[in-house]
């Protein structure tokens, strides 16, 4: 019994490293047929041999031929392939509920809506002196087709074109209520900036931190994609003919 315990603890133990291994590996959202193949051999097919060598070990100890003088394959092959394949799946949904709470605390943060208005004190005071104005979505607000990138500073919403220079958009407006009034070429990432496919420079993905993550133009600072946003995203990209990056942490 005591070896038996020891057999279900070590099996256990490489299921969970190696389902986080995996998944550092291959991203399920956007590498699905690789990151499948290698979960069935590294958490099935090497489990099972994994457990079929430690039973041999125990029996050999107890001077028994586990294919002639035991009844392991008749009975225990399935048990154990049964308790593999139920250990994948509460070791997955341990690790997915983690995934979601830090996911949710995380786009928590990001997705906080603040009106942008304008303040005595700015980083880009040139910007800031536009008029407030209140805009709905039935008003029409003219588009300038070089506008690269919204996003909110302090609490101003600031604007540039494709050549690096200040937008015409109105700083009285929110990120959402902007992002209705903007053509398909433009996507809000966060609640904090809306980017342009002409102000994309770079995008790329972590598979360690599931976390897509975007370079505008002109060499702003990256901004982070919302991780309920990923799919979404990546289609986005790809009706451009624009593809991202699919990196390990170390690449970064």
């Amino acid at each position: 019994m005591f070896l038996n315990s020891v057999m279900v603890l070590i099996v256990a133990e490489y299921l969970y490293h190696v389902i986080l291994h995996a998944r550092k590996k291959y991203s399920f959202s956007f590498e699905q047929n690789k990151y499948l193949r290698y979960r069935i051999l590294v958490s099935v097919i090497i489990p099972q041999l994994l457990a079929f060598i430690l039973a041999a070990l125990f029996f050999l100890l107890a001077k028994q031929n586990i294919f002639t003088e035991t009844v392991w394959f008749t009975n225990y092959f399935m048990v154990d392939l049964a308790f593999i394949l139920l250990g994948n799946g509460l070791i997955e949904l341990f690790i997915w509920r983690q995934f979601k709470a830090y996911e949710k605390a995380e786009d928590a943060l990001e997705d906080t809506e603040i009106p942008a208005v304008p303040s005595p004190v700015s980083t880009i005071a040139a910007q800031q002196e536009q008029p407030v104005k209140k805009y709905n979505k039935q008003k029409n607000i003219k588009v300038d087709p070089k506008l690269a990138i919204i996003y909110r500073e302090e609490d101003a919403l600031i604007s540039l074109t494709t050549q690096d220079t200040l937008g015409n958009w109105p700083i009285g407006l929110s990120i959402n209520a902007s992002f209705t009034m903007l053509p398909a070429t433009y996507f809000k990432i966060n609640q904090s900036c809306i980017i342009n496919i002409d102000g994309i420079a770079d995008a790329w993905y972590v598979r360690e931190t599931q976390r897509l993550h975007v370079q505008p133009v002109f060499g702003l600072p990256e901004r982070k994609v919302s991780y309920a946003k990923n799919r979404n995203f990546k289609d986005w990209l790809a009706t451009f003919g624009r593809e991202m990056r699919i990196i390990s942490k170390d690449q970064a």
